[in-house]
């Protein structure tokens, strides 16, 4: 969330270079006061991994994300084969954002969820991965969609998209995982 990322930020591990601002961009959550308990989005690559490291955990491979969207391959979306709606996602349905033009806060559409009880892994932000989209090195790839989208295939488990590490937008985010011991 941004509560948690500012903390990381007022740590001095999560470097402010790495994030936009709502004067740099009207969609990025951070400096807007009610959005505390928004994903944290506007941030690049190396941010998400910076407040991943700082949080004990890491961003998790493209793999990983697959495996825990999609229940191993046996389901279309988080949720399972229900075409995407805002009542399980925050996504562009009855106008971007669910009609709101921004996110969400955090785990707004529990009808949404993963078959473990993970939250947003349709629609809210796209999220980073550690994985490289490319041969070349070049991108990093994305998973999950984001409120801005309204098309159901950009939702589904199985799609993926890249982009270059040091993106900033609004439709970026991330999630953190924890290797079980």
């Amino acid at each position: 969330t941004v509560a948690q990322y500012r903390a990381c930020v007022e740590a001095g591990k999560c470097e402010s270079k790495h994030h936009k601002t709502k004067s740099d961009q009207e969609y990025c959550n951070w400096g807007y006061s009610d959005r505390d308990g928004h994903p944290m989005n506007c941030v690049d690559w190396y941010g998400a991994d910076q407040f991943c490291e700082w949080a004990g955990g890491r961003l998790p491979t493209e793999q990983e994300w697959e495996a825990e969207a999609g229940a191993g391959g046996s389901r279309e979306y988080p949720w399972g084969s229900e075409k995407p709606s805002c009542s399980r996602c925050v996504m562009g349905d009855g106008g971007k954002g669910c009609g709101k033009e921004r996110t969400w806060p955090v785990c707004s559409k529990r009808r949404g969820d993963s078959v473990s009880g993970l939250c947003d892994m349709a629609g809210n932000v796209w999220e980073w991965t550690s994985s490289w989209y490319d041969t070349k090195k070049e991108s990093r790839v994305l998973r999950g969609g984001s409120w801005y989208y309204g098309s159901p295939e950009v939702f589904r488990a199985s799609l993926r998209a890249g982009s270059t590490p040091g993106s900033r937008t609004s439709l970026f985010g991330f999630r953190c995982v924890v290797s079980s011991r």
